[in-house]
């Protein structure tokens, strides 16, 4: 399953082979695959979350900056596209650190956010507020994908 990042060739592109897909074959697939970013070879039955993790993040993380860059809006006089075009920028900085670093979520906040300092204090409403948010959506997510199955089963039963 390839990702709206594979255009750049980077992301996770999920694979699962069942027992009639031979080494010849599946070292096949994953040559072709790898052109467009990283095979990750999963367990069927954890496809539909870790699609979510994968699949899903371009929009997801999209939707997250389009929501932090609209909320910093209204206490700033920068336009909006100069402040998602520094948002961006920021986020690509961060993406590339946490990959050339080797760096975790958790030790990169506590690189940056000081004792009683202002990222401190957003993490701490981050910590508070975001875990019940990505509860509802991954379990939203997963409701969607367990009807899409439904849905495609019941055609391919001729139902």
């Amino acid at each position: 399953m390839p990702t709206l990042i594979s255009e750049v060739n980077e992301g996770v592109m999920l694979v699962c082979h069942n027992k009639n897909v031979g080494k010849n074959d599946a070292f096949l697939i994953g040559a072709l695959m790898e052109t467009a970013g990283t095979i990750e070879e999963i367990p069927e039955n954890e496809f539909e979350i870790i699609s979510a993790v994968t699949s899903c993040a371009p929009g997801l993380i999209a939707g997250i900056f389009d929501e932090f860059v609209k909320a910093a809006l209204y206490r700033t006089s920068a336009d909006e596209r100069r402040l998602t075009d520094m948002a961006l920028k920021t986020l690509y900085g961060t993406a590339k650190l946490f990959h050339e670093k080797k760096l975790s979520f958790g030790e990169t906040i506590t690189r940056v956010a000081t004792k009683g300092g202002a990222t401190e204090a957003g993490t701490s409403v981050l910590k508070e507020k975001l875990p019940a948010v990505f509860d509802e959506m991954f379990s939203s997510i997963l409701e969607r994908q367990e009807q899409r199955r439904k849905t495609i089963e019941d055609r391919l039963s001729g139902n």
